[in-house]
Order: C-alpha cells, then structure tokens, then sequence
C-alpha cells in the first residue's frame, strides 16, 4: 500500500543520494566510474527497522574503469516496469537510474504501479499522464507533481540528476512533516519481518 508522503520523500532522497555518489565516485585513476545501477525498483531498495534505506543488487550496473567500460551483456537492463525510454532501445545513461527512481516516488505514494513505458513518445505520455494524475490524487502537492513529472520526462536530457532529485527531494520533504521516516520505519517494518 501507500507510504506516507514525507517516508516516500525520505527514502527516495537517500537513494537519489546514492546513486549520485556511485556515479561521480572516482576510480583508483582519478576519473569518475560513472556507475549506473540500471535496475532500480522497490525490491532493490531495502528499508530496515531503524529507518536505514540500502540500494541493493547491482548484478546489471555498469561502469568505466580504466578508460573500459563494465557491461553486464543481456538484451534488457533491469525491470520492464521500471524502465526509461531510452533503455527499451537499449540506451543506457545516469538519467535512465533518475527516471526508474522517479517511478518508485509515484508507487510509494500511491501504492500503484506506474506501469510499462513506451519508446513511442505518444505512449509513453499516456501512461506518465496517468501515474502523474494518480499522484496528484494521492498528495495535491504541486511541487512533488513537478518533481515527478520531471523524473518521468521522456527525454533524458529532461531529467534532473540524482545529485539534483536528492536536493529537491530534501526541500519537498520540509513540507511534509510527521511522520519521520525512522519512526514510521519502527513501527511498520518489523510487523512485516
């Protein structure tokens, strides 16, 4: 079901989080690795009693170390459900982590699937007009209705970075007081261990 609104804010800050350190983290050169998860997803991310949210399964990720690049070689990265666009062309980019995690803030919230997208731009605005919609249902916060919108822009060009989500996200969540994500985390998490 649904996680309350200033939770979903937190847990999706801490991932965006991570996901912007792993991208710029610097290999044992000095350049960035730019890793790239490429299958985030609810199941993948891990919330624990206290409150800690942990980024789990980088069996997909890829990264460049060395002036080579990592692959993991399959004709799909990740989850169909959660997948960018551009990823369904086989397209992988940073901003592709930023759309997968931008459908995780429209289920968190709503409790709801986004659904499968389309690398038909038509298509694919249907069904980001319709989780956006379902968003605006669950919580009519306008800036959150941006924030998610821009995540699920077609474009990668469009999306903000996952440095960027986090900041907006932590600026969002002042907006949402209680309750906290730990203490929501306390009471909801080990009834369901």
């Amino acid at each position: 079901g649904p996680v309350p609104v200033g939770p979903a804010l937190e847990i999706i800050e801490e991932v965006a989080s991570a996901l912007g350190s792993a991208f710029s983290a610097r290999g044992s050169t000095g350049n960035p690795v730019h890793l790239i998860h490429r299958d985030i997803k609810p199941s993948n991310i891990h919330l624990t009693a206290a409150g800690e949210v942990k980024v789990l399964d980088f069996g997909v990720a890829r990264a460049e170390f060395q002036q080579r690049e990592s692959v993991t070689r399959s004709l799909f990265f990740g989850s169909i459900g959660y997948m960018a666009p551009e990823r369904l062309d086989g397209i992988d980019c940073h901003a592709g982590d930023v759309y997968s995690l931008g459908s995780v803030l429209v289920e968190l919230i709503t409790g709801e699937p986004t659904g499968r997208t389309s690398a038909h731009p038509e298509r694919h605005e249907t069904i980001r007009t319709a989780a956006l919609h379902k968003l605006w249902t669950a919580c009519p916060d306008e800036g959150l209705y941006e924030l998610a919108a821009r995540c699920l822009a077609y474009l990668p060009d469009a999306r903000p970075s996952a440095r960027d989500l986090a900041r907006d996200v932590r600026q969002l969540r002042a907006r949402h007081r209680e309750p906290w994500l730990r203490d929501w985390a306390e009471n909801t998490v080990p009834p369901l261990m």
